[in-house]
C-alpha cells in the first residue's frame, strides 16, 4: 500500500491521536523487538469493531495489525 492521504503512513502516536475513539486495522506494521506496533500504513478504521473488519477485508496482505484506541471500562477484562 503506498502511502496516500486515503492510506497514510502513520506512528502509532499519529495513529492513536488522529483514531481516538476508533479500531485500526494497520498494513506491513513495524514493530519493535516485543512485537509493538511502531507505525504502519493505515487501510481501515471505524468506532465500530466490524464495520472496520469488514473495510479491512477488501485489502488483503501478507502482515497486519489491529490496534483499539477505543476506550475500555476498568471491569472489563480482554483476552487475546
Amino acid at each position: 500500500m503506498p502511502d496516500t492521504a486515503e492510506y497514510p503512513t502513520l506512528t502509532y502516536a499519529e495513529m492513536e491521536a488522529r483514531y481516538d475513539g476508533e479500531w485500526v486495522f494497520v498494513a506491513d506494521p513495524v514493530q519493535d523487538d516485543s512485537l509493538e506496533v511502531l507505525s504502519g500504513t493505515v487501510i481501515a478504521h471505524s468506532p465500530d469493531r466490524d464495520e472496520m473488519h469488514r473495510q479491512a477485508r477488501r485489502y488483503p496482505v501478507k502482515r497486519g495489525a489491529y490496534l483499539c484506541f477505543v476506550p475500555v471500562d476498568d471491569n472489563i477484562v480482554i483476552m487475546l
